[in-house]
């Protein structure tokens, strides 16, 4: 199958032949369509090792696991179901194996380049925010706002009851915080996603949460670029040089333009 792997220099990926993943016990073949890049993950690309597999959050269907020579897919999730997740890496690829926990159903009015923004960004802000207890009249500082994590946590702040200031790297990123929920935009620092406790059933369950929102429009997924994965190389330098304000998606089963979503989805 192809692939996404680093190249160990200024050019980050290439587009490359791989095995087929190996899938264990308890484990689900997905056909990947959809992938979001995370900040994290290209902090990790400007100093990886050529063959290092990036890739974290992923969309797509279930694949048909009896054709693949692996156990059938557990309970719910049976092949053709739409689903969405987290990898601890790889997921920058045609199918990806990743335990069932970590999967949940896409539900009926989100494309799976929505879902796709989800899992690290989304899973990041609300387990961090839950850390802090009753947000209720509080105040929230959030950094890297402008970014996809950011985005999604100025919302959830928000919908926690908190008075939320929203930080951003330079003032012309902070468009469309305001109305996100921040009382308040200020430039500073930005921040960096990261990967947020990824064990256990609760992933699911958060994942489920999360898309349960945006399907009725409790929160928004801002989209700032969607881009062919072979086009990967520039998706991620403008990405590294914060020309990306929002999530960046990479279609592993390409669309047509007219297919795409828009920018702003709420």
């Amino acid at each position: 199958m192809r692939a996404l792997s680093a190249t160990g220099d200024n050019g980050l990926v290439e587009l490359v032949r791989v095995p087929e993943p190996s899938v264990a016990a308890g484990e689900v073949l997905v056909d990947v369509q959809a992938v979001s890049v995370n900040r994290g993950e290209l902090h990790r690309l400007t100093s990886a090792t050529a063959g290092w597999r990036p890739g974290w959050d992923f969309a797509g269907v279930v694949a048909d696991q009896e054709k693949s020579g692996t156990a059938p897919a557990a309970g719910h999730l049976l092949p053709g179901t739409r689903v969405f997740g987290i990898a601890d890496g790889g997921s920058l690829a045609e199918r990806v194996a990743v335990p069932a926990a970590r999967l949940a159903v896409i539900p009926d009015g989100l494309t799976v380049e929505w879902a796709a923004t989800l899992p690290t960004a989304g899973l990041t802000a609300l387990r961090t925010l839950r850390m802090a207890g009753d947000l209720a009249g509080a105040s929230v500082l959030v950094t890297g706002a402008a970014g996809g994590g950011g985005r999604f946590a100025v919302q959830l702040a928000r919908r926690f009851k908190a008075e939320v200031t929203a930080v951003v790297g330079q003032p012309e990123r902070g468009e469309g915080l305001a109305a996100l929920g921040a009382a308040k935009v200020v430039a500073g620092v930005e921040g960096v996603e990261a990967v947020n406790d990824l064990d256990g059933p609760r992933t699911a369950d958060d994942l489920t949460y999360l898309a349960r929102l945006v399907v009725t429009g409790e929160l928004t997924v801002d989209i700032a670029a969607v881009n062919d994965w072979r086009d990967a190389r520039e998706t991620l330098h403008r990405l590294r040089d914060r020309r990306v304000a929002g999530k960046a998606v990479l279609l592993v089963t390409w669309m047509k333009p007219a297919d795409r979503p828009t920018r702003k989805i709420s």
